[in-house]
């Protein structure tokens, strides 16, 4: 289960009510831009097994890979197939880019 909020203690009441799920946190500052706000709210997040990720999209991007990756060591088909597209979209961009630089610099 993604979890996204400003309160931390949310994480950890999610943990104590669902001791069988696998549960990921996405810090969100109540105000956009507020890093500082982010940053304490990670600094605040009581001890528990809750996965923490980065902050904002980024973080939001890591828990959907993470969240499909326990799925599909789960066994869910569905996710593994979509788990391997991804990465194999993130594997065609990252080339692309490589032979981009490489003509710009030779």
């Amino acid at each position: 289960m993604i979890l996204a909020g400003d309160q931390p203690a949310q994480a950890a009441a999610w943990a104590a009510a669902r001791p069988d799920l696998v549960l990921v946190w996405v810090p969100v500052p109540r105000e956009a831009g507020d890093e500082s706000g982010a940053l304490a709210l990670l600094r605040d997040q009581p001890a528990g097994p809750v996965a923490t990720l980065a902050l904002g999209e980024a973080g939001v991007r890591n828990a959907a890979v993470l969240a499909a990756s326990v799925l599909a060591v789960r066994g869910d088909a569905g996710a593994r197939r979509a788990l391997d597209d991804f990465r194999a979209g993130q594997t065609e961009a990252v080339l692309a880019a490589s032979l981009e630089g490489e003509k710009a610099h030779g």
